[in-house]
């Protein structure tokens, strides 16, 4: 499976996901401190978005092209997904992810994420590109590099949904 295909597998499981809540429980939160099912949404379409951004740049410049990613980084290519644990983000973004305003528009948002992702997979594969962009933390990533990535994220909170997915359930 290419990077496109496990982008839109991952992204579909999202996709279809959403249709099993009504809105006042993706606005539920666990707790004080951790995010509701649509907060994880809403974070998950503005970061891949962000990451898009990276693919672009790294399509649209061929900067950087010598530029090494981290060697954590490269560890997270080589394994293939994020580390098996939670991560603590910047209180200052997670604080400031917003509650979805429907879940019409978050299946906008998503069917946007989609048509997106096959746009650069497009430009990806119809011609030699070699640019990067800079990851904050993890140092430079090619296009294919960023989509593998994006998908990877994805793939990584779907551990975070299922334990959101249990406390949802507790409390019907």
């Amino acid at each position: 499976m290419n990077e496109i295909e496990r982008f839109d597998q991952t992204l579909n499981l999202w996709s279809k996901s959403l249709l099993n809540y009504p809105l006042e429980q993706l606005v539920k939160r666990p707790d004080k401190e951790s995010w509701s099912l649509g907060q994880v949404y809403e974070h998950l379409i503005n970061e891949t978005n962000w990451y898009f951004d990276q693919l672009e740049g790294a399509l649209n410049d061929l900067s950087h092209q010598d530029m090494p990613m981290s060697e954590k980084a490269s560890e997270l290519f080589k394994r293939g997904s994020f580390e098996d644990k939670r991560v603590k983000t910047d209180p200052l973004i997670s604080d400031n992810v917003p509650q979805p305003n429907s879940i019409e528009s978050l299946t906008e948002k998503l069917l946007f994420l989609k048509k997106r992702a096959q746009s650069l997979w497009q430009k990806m594969v119809s011609g030699n590109y070699s640019g990067k962009t800079r990851h904050p933390g993890l140092g430079y990533f090619n296009a294919h590099e960023w989509l593998a990535y994006s998908e990877m994220h994805l793939r990584h909170h779907l551990k975070q949904k299922a334990r959101i997915d249990t406390f949802l359930s507790a409390i019907n």
